[in-house]
């Protein structure tokens, strides 16, 4: 299969454009990359996005695995700064999950997604590099056509 491995984040958007744009995108199925599956914002916690995406057909993924680890937000809490070096030592150590996110992959259109808007500022973008590499497809960092105001 040569479909690219697809990555998006919800900052600043609602749940509608979010599934909108997967749909547009043709994803099949949500990969979801953060460490605890919870968020303030509506409708993107576990229970309430498995739910939205199941209603138009995505299914859903949690991988606390890839997510990042607690020590590595602590650095970034403290000093604002992310140690992508550290997540990629980390994510090194999770071939196991990589290697199930690329088996997905090989059958069904995916998206990784994490929180931030654009993935050069999220670790998504690893985790969706090191699945690329075993799939052999290019990466698409997908972007909701609106944000909220």
């Amino acid at each position: 299969m040569d479909n690219e491995i697809c990555t998006i984040g919800y900052e600043g958007v609602t749940l509608g454009m979010f599934v909108e744009c997967l749909r547009s995108a043709s994803v099949e199925v949500l990969i979801d990359c953060r460490i605890r599956a919870q968020s303030r914002k509506k409708g993107f916690s576990k229970t309430a996005l498995s739910e939205a995406l199941a209603q138009q057909g995505i299914g859903y993924v949690h991988d606390r695995d890839l997510g990042t680890p607690k020590e590595i937000m602590k650095v970034f809490r403290e000093t604002k700064f992310y140690d992508w070096d550290a997540y990629n030592a980390f994510l090194s150590t999770k071939k196991a999950n990589v290697v199930a996110a690329a088996r997905i992959a090989s059958e069904q259109k995916i998206c990784c997604m994490c929180y931030e808007a654009d993935a050069e500022t999220c670790h998504r973008r690893f985790v969706a590099a090191a699945i690329a590499k075993i799939t052999g497809t290019g990466i698409d960092h997908l972007q909701p056509a609106e944000t909220e105001t």
